[in-house]
Parts: C-alpha cells; structure tokens; sequence
C-alpha cells in the first residue's frame, strides 16, 4: 500500500537580472549608446582588447577590466566598427557603435559565442533537474514525518535533519494567524522547514493568499483552505518553507 499525500507547491518568482545576452555568429553586435550613461560589455571567460577608430576616439570612454567593457559616450556620433580581440585565443569581435540622444538605455550586454550559450544551457538544465530532485526529496521527508504511518516512510537519501526549536515565530504578516517551527532538513544547501500555522480569525482563509515574512526561494503547504478558528482541527496546517539558509536566518 502506497502512501499518498497532495501538496500545493508555490513557486516564489527570482528577481531578474537586468543584463541581456547576445550570441556572436559571425555578426556585429549593434550597440547604440544613450550618451552620459553607462553600458556593460561583457566577453564572458575571456580576457580583451579594444581597438577604437580614430574618428570617434575623442567621443566615447572606454574602460578595460579583462573581459568587461565600460562604454560612455559623451555626445551623439554615427556608427563605427570597433575591434575586440581575445588575447589568448586572438579570436575577433566586432562591434558597430554608436551614440544617440535617443537611444534606449542596455545596462549590461553578455557576449557568447554560440559554444557557450550549449554549454551553459546543459549546465543550466542539469542544475535545474538537480534543484527538482532536491525539493522533491526535501518535500517527501517532511510530509512523510509529519503526516505518514511510520511502516510507510521512506528515507530521502542525502536528506538530513537540521536542528531546530519548536517555537512560535512571527512568520505571517497583517493577519491573527500564528506559527510554530515543527522540524527541518537540508541537502545540498537547500533548507526546507515544515511551520504549523494556526488561524485565530473567524473565516476561512487562503494559505498561499497570506503574506510571509522572510527571504523564501519557495512554499508549499499541506492544505490549500485552513477554516475558521472555531472549526477546530481544520483552522490549522504545515507550510513548508524552502531557503537557501536555516530558518530563522531566513525570516530575518
């Protein structure tokens, strides 16, 4: 006989970089330039040189640090190609640059070539699978232990408990919810920590509508709908709550 329990899993979105990535193929790299801001160059894993036609010399600041471009342009100028050549390989990159009042601001610009962009993407992808296992695993150890007949339990390997004291923590923020630190485990520095949370209101409210205090990669929760307070037994649930860090670092 299998156990089966249904948890709701959120995602809690990462924030976003502002740079942008630009595969080299044999093509310039366009870049127009808002003048009296800064735009980032990046050759990811090499290390530089520029060369500036002497036209517009006078009209941009350049500054190298390895493989970081620092580009500021002081006025408005028409399009000139620039040399960029990878000291150790000698390989070449072009880049057609120009400034114009009207250009759009770009922060930071990540060059590859179309080598890497597979080779991260295969990292990536297998960084991703990895993280999957990890919170799928941290997630069965935790329901398992609170929720399971023991004679159904099934060791996560790599899981292992992280000590912590059952206290009550001010992790719900704005609403007459309280919360109590359960248990908690960890595997490749991924921490997740089961909370009971308790609803002192009189309606039924939405676990994952709550606002959560602390810094979480993501929650997940037992049940969905916690009812009433004065519907005991059924006012209160476990939210799992996955960090990078233990969980009271986290809450901070």
């Amino acid at each position: 006989m299998k156990y089966l329990i249904t948890i709701t899993l959120l995602l809690i979105a990462f924030v976003t970089s502002a740079s942008e990535r630009f595969v080299y193929e044999n093509r310039p790299l366009k870049l127009a330039l808002a003048p009296n801001s800064e735009t980032l160059v990046i050759f990811k894993d090499r290390q530089v040189s520029v060369e500036l036609p002497t036209e517009i010399s006078n009209k941009v600041i350049v500054d190298n640090a390895g493989g970081v471009l620092y580009f500021r342009a002081r006025g408005a100028f028409n399009p000139e190609r620039i040399t960029i050549q990878d000291l150790n390989t000698q390989e070449v990159f072009f880049i057609d640059l120009s400034a114009a009042s009207d250009a759009v601001h770009r922060d930071t610009i990540m060059v590859y070539t179309r080598d890497q962009i597979t080779k991260i993407a295969e990292e990536e992808a297998k960084s991703s699978l990895s993280k999957s296992a990890a919170i799928i695993k941290l997630l069965r150890e935790a329901s398992q232990e609170l929720y399971a007949p023991e004679e159904w339990r099934e060791k996560q390997q790599g899981v292992r408990p992280v000590l912590i004291q059952k206290q009550k923590v001010g992790l719900i923020k704005d609403r007459l919810v309280d919360a109590y630190t359960l248990k908690s485990w960890s595997i490749g520095g991924l921490y997740i920590t089961a909370v009971e949370i308790v609803n002192k209101e009189p309606k039924r409210i939405n676990v994952h509508e709550l606002n959560y205090r602390g810094t979480w990669l993501y929650r997940s929760s037992q049940h969905t709908f916690i009812e009433a307070s004065n519907v005991k037994g059924k006012n209160l649930t476990t939210v799992y709550m996955f960090s990078s860090s233990p969980f009271l670092e986290a809450l901070i």
